[in-house]
């Protein structure tokens, strides 16, 4: 079910493109996996490394090339091992969620 979701994924990060910055100077995909990362930060980031995405260590360039940046669509994909569900429910259905739209099933 949820791998016929991904389809449908309107993802700000890719489609813009844009990036969130957190509080403490990290660079983001979005405010959904900065705020999944407080509290699960190694489960969202799949590393122990805290520094990887720290805009006052790293260029943006930089930061973009990481695993984290270049595994974020393979992990839409429920059979992924470190599937990111937040993306599938954040914004999944054209955004439905984020833009609080009423998703037409017709």
């Amino acid at each position: 079910m949820v791998d016929e979701i991904v389809h449908t994924l309107s993802c700000q990060h890719y489609e813009e493109p844009e990036c969130f910055i957190g509080a403490d100077m990290t660079l983001w995909p979005c405010c959904f996996l900065y705020g999944d990362s407080l509290h699960m930060y190694e489960q969202i980031t799949q590393t122990t490394d805290r520094d990887f995405n720290d805009l006052t260590k790293h260029s943006i360039s930089d930061i973009l090339q990481t695993d984290f940046y270049q595994s974020l669509k393979s992990r839409w994909y429920a059979s992924h091992p470190a599937h990111l569900r937040k993306c599938i429910r954040a914004c999944g259905l054209k955004g439905v969620y984020k833009n609080k739209k009423v998703h037409d099933t017709d």
